[in-house]
């Protein structure tokens, strides 16, 4: 699960391999939209890292998907700028759209994105240096405006500029624009969880408004910050592989659920009829006309090739690992 925006949530199939099976699906009405595949792909450009994020186009009353394509360069970094395309309910297809102005790479090991006052956001990072010669600069937020179709930029507080960037994950909790850091001994990828500060912006235009809302202590039995409810309690997991919800002032938790504590997600939702209508049940079976494909479809490669582009994902994670190793 990516992301939801007005009754409307967007899945994608592609974490671990390029099956490029992506959905808008309504869970109220039972009707969903699978998007055709997109015309940047691991064929045509080799291993890449890519984000995505979803949101409603007010003014064409319009769901768009924005998708954020990194190639990735010989030394296993980050392209910049990327490449970028927009998927559109209304059109059926997916079309180029502006990145020029994109220096900034963005986080890509665990689905952190949110959509609110119409804009995507994403955890990114500058970075300076050419070649291997560079260092982690400065966090920020990446946004994207889905009635203007334009990349922007948003601050952080300063105690979240200099952490390392993929501690950091952004959601919309009752309205706010929040961003969890997690605390970690030694670094991201080996150290242990040690606390997370939940981080919220009471007014979304002021940079001064950015505010430390909780600080939890997880070297017991809490794991990882899910969500924040609306009497106050955190949605988070625990080592015990539970869903929980927790109560940060008694210290108290409830059992929600058991599964898997680093899989668990959550997001707003609000019921919504959308693609009930005639026109947006004939475009779920929308396939690309020939013209619109830069690549055949996996299904029309040779089974070697096939294997081939599904490692490409793959790899192309692993060098994000290492990258992370690498440099914090």
């Amino acid at each position: 699960m990516v992301g939801s925006v007005n009754g409307v949530i967007f899945l994608s199939d592609d974490y671990f391999g390029n099956t490029y099976t992506y959905i808008l699906w309504n869970p109220l009405v039972n009707c969903f939209i699978q998007l055709p595949k997109p015309r940047v792909c691991f064929m045509a450009i080799g291993p890449y890292m890519n984000v995505f994020g979803v949101g409603y186009d007010c003014l064409r009353d319009d769901y768009k998907v924005i998708r954020v394509v990194y190639p990735q360069r010989n030394d296993g970094l980050d392209e910049t700028p990327p490449l970028a395309e927009l998927y559109s309910v209304k059109d059926g297809k997916w079309r180029s759209v502006s990145a020029e102005n994109v220096g900034f790479c963005t986080i890509d090991l665990d689905w952190s994105v949110c959509f609110l006052r119409g804009s995507v956001h994403w955890v990114a990072y500058e970075r300076f240096g050419v070649e291997k010669e560079w260092s982690h600069k400065s966090n920020l937020l990446l946004l994207f405006n889905v009635e203007k179709e334009r990349f922007q930029i948003m601050r952080l507080p300063l105690e979240l500029r200099d952490v390392c960037p993929s501690s950091l994950m952004v959601s919309e909790c009752q309205g706010m624009l929040c961003v969890t850091h997690c605390v970690l001994v030694d670094n991201m990828l080996t150290g242990e969880l040690v606390e997370f500060n939940l981080w919220v912006k009471k007014e979304y235009n002021q940079l001064s408004s950015w505010s430390k809302f909780v600080s939890v202590d997880v070297r017991g039995r809490l794991h990882k910050f899910v969500h924040l409810r609306k009497n106050g309690e955190l949605i988070v997991s625990s080592k015990d592989n539970e869903l929980l919800s927790y109560d940060p002032e008694t210290k108290n938790a409830v059992v929600l659920a058991q599964g898997c504590p680093s899989l668990y997600d959550a997001c707003s939702f609000v019921e919504t009829l959308a693609f009930l209508n005639k026109d947006c049940k004939k475009k779920r079976s929308f396939l690309p006309e020939d013209n619109e494909s830069d690549s055949s479809d996996d299904e029309q490669l040779s089974p070697a090739k096939v294997e081939w582009a599904k490692m490409g994902r793959f790899c192309a994670y692993m060098n994000q690992l290492q990258k992370y190793r690498r440099q914090f």
